[in-house]
């Protein structure tokens, strides 16, 4: 039973997707850039991260919604990123802005990683003008 979701970008799209989990009895670890984005949420099961590896290390499945490649790379890649960890066998759900060819690297990379991984992007022009 998966009990622990990391969740990496807390920005408009992201936070709406952390309460709901939040709201369903999920224990989230949040890491965004913006530290600030998370002290919004009055909840017991929000950890905040001090970085993507962390996150990783807690966590059975991980949902990044980041706006560009730059800030995804980061989030993966860097020496705290989530592929600096020896985890295995987790889950890797991408809903951010990411280009074709990094959506290909981070798939060989899960691979190797022996991750399942989801591309489902998500465009704010699928919602209503009025939605909130």
């Amino acid at each position: 039973m998966i009990k622990n979701i990391g969740f990496i970008g807390i920005g408009t799209m992201g936070s709406g997707m952390v309460n709901n989990l939040l709201k369903k009895g999920f224990n989230i670890f949040a890491y965004n850039r913006t530290q600030s984005k998370l002290r919004k949420f009055k909840s017991q099961n929000l950890y905040i991260a001090k970085n993507p590896k962390e996150i990783d290390e807690k966590s059975q499945i991980i949902i990044t919604c980041l706006p560009n490649d730059n800030s995804l790379k980061h989030v993966l890649f860097s020496k705290n990123g989530i592929f600096g960890s020896l985890d295995r066998n987790k889950i890797l759900i991408d809903c951010g802005t990411t280009s074709v060819d990094l959506t290909y690297k981070i798939s060989k990379e899960c691979k190797k990683k022996e991750y399942k991984f989801l591309d489902a992007p998500m465009d704010h022009y699928w919602f209503p003008k009025n939605h909130t």
